[in-house]
């Protein structure tokens, strides 16, 4: 099963290698203009995806995490008004989640602000976007498992696209509870003129490795992606967190109930 299969089929491969297929774009009737997005060998795509795993198992909001600031090294350590020995800490300059997390957050807050100015697209519409140039005539669901965010972003997102006529929505003939989505003319349009920045922005964040490095990079980032059921399988069984409740609310619960 190819990759395009298992989106299309609600699941996505942990291996799957490179999510692309050409889309050609008629732009004058005689001419054609390649477009393409490579899921499978673009690094920020693979961070992103690490990243939301990252946040996921530290239960953190993505916007939160915009807060954490990567300075230059070695960091800034927060004081604190209390120190205890003994005590297992985040090594910041060595913890590979933070790495995901941190470098993913920043590149989508430059990302939203570049798109946002000059095309009034966010982050999360043109991953929606570049999902549907490689995979027209998808679900909501299948999006949402290819761009790995969870629904009421991409509903969002897809609101906002259908508005300004970018998405066109379709009955599924297979399935009458399915609405099938497509970019229209305007959205592969769109699609094209974003791209060519977004691939720019790749290859100035790896303009300081070579091109061993980078491949070098893919393939990590490839087999560390493999690794996310692994990790989010892990059970560290303690007691389950339960919420303090004081007297007051006890109260007021009693008389509702």
């Amino acid at each position: 099963m190819s990759p395009i299969q298992w989106i299309r089929s609600g699941r996505i491969a942990p291996e799957a290698g490179r999510l692309r297929r050409p889309l050609l774009i008629p732009s004058d009737g005689a001419r054609f203009c390649l477009a393409e997005v490579d899921f499978g060998r673009t690094v920020f795509y693979l961070f992103s995806e690490l990243a939301l795993a990252s946040m996921r198992s530290y239960a953190l909001n993505p916007a939160d995490s915009i807060a954490l600031n990567y300075g230059a090294s070695p960091m800034a350590k927060p004081k604190s008004s209390k120190k205890r020995t003994g005590r297992r800490l985040l090594d910041l300059d060595r913890h590979v989640p933070y790495f995901f997390t941190n470098i993913s957050s920043r590149l989508s807050r430059g990302a939203s602000q570049t798109y946002l100015k000059y095309f009034g697209v966010g982050i999360t519409e043109w991953r929606v976007i570049a999902v549907l140039a490689l995979m027209p005539d998808i679900s909501a669901n299948q999006i949402c498992a290819a761009v790995g965010l969870d629904k009421a972003a991409v509903s969002r997102s897809l609101q906002t696209l259908e508005r300004r006529g970018l998405v066109a929505m379709t009955d599924d003939p297979l399935d009458n509870r399915s609405r099938s989505l497509a970019l229209t003319a305007a959205g592969d349009d769109l699609h094209d003129r974003i791209i060519d920045v977004a691939l720019e922005r790749e290859t100035r964040l790896l303009s300081c490795l070579t091109t061993d490095e980078v491949e070098g990079l893919v393939l990590a980032l490839r087999k560390i992606r493999s690794q996310i059921p692994l990790v989010n399988a892990y059970d560290p069984k303690l007691a389950p967190f339960e919420p303090q409740v004081d007297a007051a609310a006890r109260v007021e619960r009693r008389k509702r109930g």
